[in-house]
Order: structure tokens, then sequence, then C-alpha cells
């Protein structure tokens, strides 16, 4: 396993409050509809996570703690994202796409619920480490591979990353 895939696993594999302590958080204010409040108090969130260099902001709501929340998911998101671009298709090495330590894959999960990131993690480096074969990873997951696509299609920025596998191994995008 290559050491920038091994780096984001242990951040995504990490419990949130924990990830969260490794952050820089920054609040500032934020524009749009909302009012004086929105307008005037510094409750959007920007979180950085200087080892890896990403950033998740947040500035939706009114509430600092409703933004906290939805910048952390943006960002577990995203080191599921590059995690999976990091699965090796030309090794044999074998990846755990579904660990017995950690919850079982799930299809019908919500975009907000906390295990998100790590099941997009999940199908993605399965469809990437099979070279885009939908049938293989929904195998290795357990999951029909109608079922692989609907769970795919929960989030625009997860369903684009797995057409764009697709796409540059030469494969017709996913419907």
């Amino acid at each position: 396993m290559s050491e920038p895939l091994k780096q984001y696993l242990e951040h995504l594999y990490m419990p949130p409050e924990d990830l969260l302590r490794l952050t820089e958080r920054q609040n500032f204010q934020s524009s749009g509809p909302g009012g004086q409040k929105r307008n005037r108090v510094r409750s959007a969130v920007r979180l950085k996570l200087p080892a890896l260099e990403l950033i998740s902001e947040c500035g939706e709501f009114r509430e600092a703690d409703r933004n906290l929340k939805k910048a952390l998911r943006g960002l577990r998101l995203k080191l599921a994202l590059a995690a999976a671009e990091n699965v090796e298709t030309e090794s044999r090495e074998e990846y755990d796409f579904a660990p017995a330590r950690r919850p079982a894959f799930r299809v019908r999960v919500n975009p907000e619920h906390d295990d998100f990131p790590e099941f997009a993690f999940r199908a993605l480096g399965a469809l990437r480490y099979f070279r885009g074969d939908q049938k293989a990873a929904a195998a290795v997951l357990e999951v029909s591979p109608s079922a692989l696509v609907r769970f795919l299609k929960i989030d625009k920025r997860v369903f684009a990353r797995a057409n764009d596998c697709r796409t540059r191994l030469g494969l017709p995008p996913l419907h």
C-alpha cells in the first residue's frame, strides 16, 4: 500500500473528534441570505488539515456548530476521494474493502451519515482496483452491481469520480 494511501486512510478511519483535533479551524463571516445573524457573525467554518493539505468549509447555516459538522463531513469525504485515487490498479496487492473491524458496507446510507465517506472510499476504491468493473467491485462489497451504482449516485462528487475512473480506463460512464 502506498504511503499517501496509508495517510489518507489513517485520517479517514479516525473518529471525527480526533480528526477535528488535527485540523486548523477558522471562523469567518459568510455572505448570502440569512439576515444579520449570518452576515455579521463569524458562523462559517473553514477546516484545514495541514498534514495532507486538504481544506473544507461550510457557511450554509446560521449556527457555527452546524457549519462545523458539515465542514468536517466534507473534509472526511475529501479524504475518501483522495484515498480512492491512490488505490493502485497495477499491483497485485490485496485491499480489504470490507474490513471486519469496520461497519458493513450499506448502499442505503444518507450522505450526512458519519460512515458515508468511508463507504464512498470502499466503493470507489474497489471500482478503481478492479479497473472500472462494477460487477467485480460489487462482488467484493457484497452488493449487486445495480445497488453499487445507486450508491455511487447518492453524491454527485462520488458519482463524478466513479465516471472519471471509468472514462480514463476507456469504459463508458455509468448511468
